[in-house]
């Protein structure tokens, strides 16, 4: 806890504007020193909820978490997919869920692994739901343990009809 104002600090010093915290056990107590600190540097905060798979991990579950989250400040509340183990049926409930509990001053950022082959079919299920923002990785470093294709889910994104305010000529040649 020592550090992190330091670290941050630092960061903002070079540019950085916004910090991602998490806690793989999504302790929330374990993320607020880093949250503060990120806005004491003047930063954009986002924190994240590590998917996970259990009796234990329902849509309240998460939800309840997400409020903690924006009860401490939050710019941006990030679904983390680590494992891969999100599926369409599972989106399709709890996308909207953490929309709800959030509200539309927080931001709803998605952030999905393709360890399991489902990451772009969760992340297209996930985009009209009420998702702001999907990280995504360029296609020569996508899929596998990555993230979706930024080329794949753009394009569909915007055959979807979603404002998709992308240079596709320079992200073609940066796959290039």
């Amino acid at each position: 806890d020592d550090v992190f104002p330091f670290t941050i600090d630092a960061l903002a010093r070079h540019g950085v504007t916004l910090i991602n915290t998490f806690d793989a056990l999504n302790d929330v107590r374990n993320m607020a020193v880093s949250i503060q600190a990120t806005h004491d540097a003047g930063l954009h905060a986002v924190a994240s909820i590590v998917f996970s798979e259990s009796p234990v991990h329902t849509d309240a579950h998460f939800v309840a978490k997400a409020k903690a989250l924006v009860a401490l400040g939050v710019h941006g509340v990030q679904l983390k997919d680590s494992g891969a183990l999100l599926t369409p049926d599972r989106v399709r409930t709890l996308v909207p869920a953490l929309r709800a509990a959030i509200g539309d001053e927080v931001d709803l950022h998605f952030h999905p692994h393709c360890s399991s082959g489902l990451g772009p079919l969760v992340t297209l299920e996930a985009l009209p739901l009420g998702v702001d923002v999907v990280h995504t990785a360029i296609s020569p470093l996508a899929n596998g343990s990555s993230q979706p294709a930024t080329e794949m889910i753009a394009r569909e994104a915007r055959n979807m009809g979603l404002d998709v305010d992308l240079d596709f000529d320079k992200v073609d040649k940066i796959a290039e």
